[in-house]
This record gives structure tokens, C-alpha cells and sequence, in this order.
């Protein structure tokens, strides 16, 4: 069988990514297709306005929904959502809606570096912020997650504090502004796209259309 390339598109404080990132990895346990995959992940900044301290959530998400009411009838139902796939959001753990350059940051030196282990970093930044409520804009909380995957704290660190990698990711950010590609979370499955958090079968039927 040959390599199955994938492409997610997806940013750290966008919950939908999460659960579409469970979504994929099941459809593919399912296809029978796990071991073939070869994920690549790229990165998007929903917001790339917000400065590297961050911005307060429920001023945030009042004024992206309209009314504080309004964002926790929307966080409810991705509670609900998440659920269905064993997450479990605690937005009541979150005080912050950070910048998240330095996490894909991380994930882009991870893949140079440790690529078995992108998949499991990827998932514990997505756990450590929307579950632990962790403020993953700063460089010890990714190092700290990136320590519970297996990697070097210590030289994530250091990585992230000399910005190793940035310049490529910022190509790699500015194509993932292309009017092709408007938001997130989207998977190309050897060319078959899917877009937002679709279920699992819609993930399976693009996966099973790809030969393997």
C-alpha cells in the first residue's frame, strides 16, 4: 500500500479543529488506513491580529457572538459536540484566547525533527488548551507539553526562543491564506477536500476514494 498524504489545515483555539482532528483519526482507523497516513499538518491563524499576550475570552467571545449568552449557548453545543468523540471542553477553564504562532511553530519544528511525535503534540496542545485551560501562547507551557509527548523540554524551549523555523512558517501561513482556503478546519486527502468538522463517514468516503 502506498503512503496516503494528508493535509490539515486547523488552528489550536478553534474547537471544531479539534474534534474534526478526532474525527479524521478515527475515520481512518476505520478505513483501515492509520498506518498509510502520512499527516502533514499547516498551519492557519483565525486571528492573526491577536499580540503575543493574548486577549480575555469572554470579551472575545462577546464580541464575536454578539452577547456573552450568546457564546456559551455556541460553547455548549461544541460541548455537546465533543462529547460524541470522548472530549471534554472545559471553557470555564479558559481565561485567555492567545496568539497561537508559537504553538504551529512548535508542530513545524516537530515535524523537522520528531515526526512520529507531531500527531501526539498536536492533540496534547489541543487538550492542553481546551481542556486544561492552559495559556498555550507561552513558550514553558509548550515546552511542557511537548515534554509529556516525549521531547526534549528543554531543547523545545530553546527552539521556540530563538524562533528556529519561523521564517518558513510564515510561507508556509501566507499560503494558508489562499481564497482556496478560507477556514478551518479543512483536510486534503490526497486532493479530496473536506471541509469543517463533517462526520466521520463523510472523513471515511474521502479516505476510501483515495487509492491505496
Amino acid at each position: 500500500m502506498r503512503p496516503l498524504s494528508i493535509e490539515v489545515f486547523g488552528d489550536f483555539t478553534s474547537p471544531w479543529c479539534w474534534i474534526a482532528e478526532h474525527r479524521l483519526h478515527q475515520a481512518l482507523d476505520e478505513a483501515g488506513a492509520l498506518q498509510q497516513a502520512q499527516l502533514h499538518y499547516r498551519p492557519f491563524l483565525q486571528n492573526p491580529s491577536i499580540q503575543p499576550q493574548g486577549i480575555e475570552r469572554r470579551y472575545y467571545c462577546t464580541a464575536k457572538a454578539g452577547s456573552w449568552a450568546r457564546a456559551q449557548l455556541l460553547d455548549a453545543q461544541v460541548s455537546a459536540a465533543g462529547q460524541e468523540q470522548g472530549l471534554e471542553f472545559r471553557f470555564d477553564r479558559i481565561s485567555t484566547v492567545p496568539q497561537t504562532l508559537a504553538a504551529h511553530l512548535l508542530v513545524w519544528q516537530t515535524q523537522q525533527s520528531a515526526p512520529a511525535k507531531t500527531s501526539a503534540l498536536v492533540e496534547a496542545i489541543y487538550h492542553g488548551y481546551f481542556h486544561l485551560g492552559l495559556d498555550i501562547g507561552k513558550h514553558q507551557v509548550l515546552a511542557d507539553i511537548a515534554a509529556s509527548v516525549g521531547l526534549d523540554a528543554k531543547a523545545c524551549l530553546n527552539a521556540l526562543n530563538k524562533a528556529q523555523g519561523l521564517s518558513e512558517l510564515r510561507v508556509l501561513l501566507a499560503e494558508s491564506r489562499k481564497p482556496s482556503i478560507d477556514k478551518v478546519p479543512l483536510v486534503d486527502i490526497d486532493g479530496h477536500r473536506v471541509t469543517g468538522a463533517q462526520p466521520i463517514s463523510v472523513f471515511r468516503r474521502a479516505i476510501t476514494r483515495s487509492p491505496l
